[in-house]
């Protein structure tokens, strides 16, 4: 998988948590099955018809991104915490799952993803009950991937190396974030 704002969230989280990294995968879960609905239902085909629609989309997800970005940077300059492994005090499961939903509904990435899956495998062309389960089923396979990612990242050897690493990750991610939204941006002139 191509890292993206989920997976750098996921990540971020996990280093603080291994339940903040599940709970970052909780939050992508919902946003995941609202684009999946949307892709299913022809959003596609609106968005083509109103482009306007797709330069606000563009304009909120690309403004969001570089604040979140920007936010990240910033903050991993910041007087180094001292964190214990397995510590959330900086973190809530709360940030952490609306983070997770926030970032996961404006990646337009995310909706690139389902409108090309659902066409390339015909899912809008199954009975209703097929394209209930594509709906639920694409979702959960990146949810499985999100809690992998979480796992392997939390494990006691790495987590340590990337805590003492983690200001790094920080302003990288934040880089990211920063280049993802600009980008978007980008499209607007």
């Amino acid at each position: 998988m191509v890292p993206g704002p989920n997976m750098l969230l996921v990540v971020r989280s996990a280093i603080y948590d291994r339940k903040l990294g599940l709970v970052a995968a909780a939050g992508i879960w919902p946003a995941g099955i609202a684009w999946a609905v949307l892709a299913m239902f022809g959003v596609n085909a609106v968005l083509t018809k109103i482009p306007q629609l797709t330069n606000v989309m563009y304009l909120l997800c690309g403004c969001y991104l570089a604040w979140f970005g920007i936010t990240l940077f910033r903050k991993s300059f910041g007087a180094a915490q001292s964190i214990t492994i397995g510590s959330t005090q900086t973190l809530s499961a709360r940030q952490v799952f609306i983070s997770g939903l926030i970032a996961s509904a404006t990646n337009p990435k995310g909706i690139a993803y389902w409108m090309s899956i659902f066409a390339a495998t015909h899912a809008t062309a199954m009975p209703a009950t097929g394209q209930a389960t594509a709906i639920l089923m694409m979702p959960t396979i990146s949810f499985v991937w999100y809690t992998f990612l979480s796992f392997i990242v939390a494990s006691k050897a790495l987590q340590k190396y990337l805590e003492m690493q983690r200001h790094w990750i920080d302003r990288i991610a934040g880089v990211v974030m920063i280049a993802f939204g600009a980008n978007l941006l980008s499209f607007l002139i």
